[in-house]
């Protein structure tokens, strides 16, 4: 049986559930990509891991799916002559133009298990998921998201470097209009970022825009939670991060670290009517969020059984996957070798005592939230 006629077999998408884990270069992805699978295999759910980065030779998991196998970053650039962040795009609209090759790859994965668990390992390169139209029209098709984007038989990278000798592959009569996945969207950043209002606002922005984009179920994680004071302690208590709970506060913040500066060094007026200008806009970018009220985060430790299985069961219940009596029995197991407790309800002032200095959860009380 040839690959397109395995779609055949499945008329009414695939069904299947599982997470698209984003986040930008260095969050941890991949590392999460390889614990997340081998927690779920503890378990007993049957996994498969598909690399979807054309940059990421290094698998530390058993990968089931491998973009490589359809285009590499590294050819595109020198085929093209293009830079690592547009010989990336390239790829993505290659992958997405070339969605029935991914749908061939995932048919085969569904036929072998009809009940395979999904985990989509993708690039970290930011403007996929805030604004480029090829990653939100990947997951429409992925999903049953419909798209509000007008259809373009190219996009705009493939229209400008198309060559006889790549022709584009022709659309699959076969081909469904979507997969019917249930997914959700794993959006990692750095919880050092914590340490620094700027940063920390800036990744806030971010992740609101990629809920924006992807237009799917929605899990923001504050990754790498045993680092989380590695550059500064932070200004506020753990759960002020967490829940996002008044930005305002960190616009005192810059602020503060401005007016210090400033009283140290010679300030021209033009200096001050910049930070003047820059300060409106700050206030401009926290009152979006505040407005939207959309963002929060989990904290999250791989190395940490707990932490892995609070955000499973986050995922599962965004994307309503609901798991057996067995799985749940083998969850208590592992949780009780691991641990010998279960968790306890405040969790969060648990990673606070154990990730951050004593003195910051002591002295962060002069606000009231």
């Amino acid at each position: 049986m040839s690959a397109n006629a395995k779609l055949c077999l499945f008329p009414n998408g695939l069904n299947l559930y599982g997470q698209l884990v984003i986040g930008p270069p260095g969050s941890g992805k991949t590392t999460y990509c390889a614990a997340m699978h081998d927690f779920l295999v503890k378990l007993g759910r049957k996994v498969a891991v598909i690399n979807l980065d054309p940059a990421n030779d290094n698998l530390p998991y058993p990968c089931a799916v491998n973009m490589a196998d359809l285009i590499r970053l590294d050819e595109v650039m020198d085929y093209l002559s293009l830079g690592p962040n547009g010989g990336l795009i390239y790829c993505m609209e290659y992958l997405y133009t070339h969605r029935c090759w991914l749908a061939n790859q995932l048919a085969v994965l569904k036929q072998k298990e009809p009940k395979i668990y999904l985990i989509f390992d993708l690039p970290g390169q930011v403007e996929l998921y805030t604004h480029h139209p090829c990653m939100r029209q990947l997951v429409c098709f992925l999903t049953d998201k419909p798209t509000n984007l007008k259809k373009e038989k190219q996009l705009s990278l493939l229209t400008s470097t198309q060559t006889s000798s790549s022709p584009l592959l022709p659309e699959d009569e076969l081909m469904p209009n979507s997969l019917h996945l249930h997914l959700t969207s794993v959006h990692l950043v750095d919880s050092h970022y914590c340490s620094d209002a700027g940063k920390f606002i800036a990744c806030v922005l971010t992740s609101l825009s990629a809920m924006l984009q992807l237009s799917i179920p929605h899990v923001n994680i504050l990754s790498k939670a045993d680092l989380i004071e590695q550059y500064g302690e932070l200004d506020f208590n753990l759960d002020f991060f967490t829940e996002v709970l008044d930005l305002h506060y960190l616009i005192d913040r810059l602020h503060k670290t401005k007016s210090d500066n400033n009283d140290n060094d010679d300030v021209t007026n033009s200096q001050l009517l910049s930070d003047c200008k820059y300060t409106r806009l700050n206030q401009a970018i926290v009152d979006l969020i505040q407005d939207r009220s959309l963002v929060q985060f989990l904290l999250l430790d791989i190395q940490d059984l707990s932490h892995m299985e609070r955000v499973m069961r986050y995922v599962d219940r965004a994307n309503g996957y609901v798991f057996g009596p067995s799985e749940q029995h083998n969850l208590q197991s592992l949780l009780h070798s691991a641990s010998g407790v279960e968790l306890a309800p405040d969790w969060v002032g648990m990673v606070q005592e154990k990730y951050m200095s004593r003195s910051n959860t002591n002295n962060n009380t002069d606000i009231n939230v």
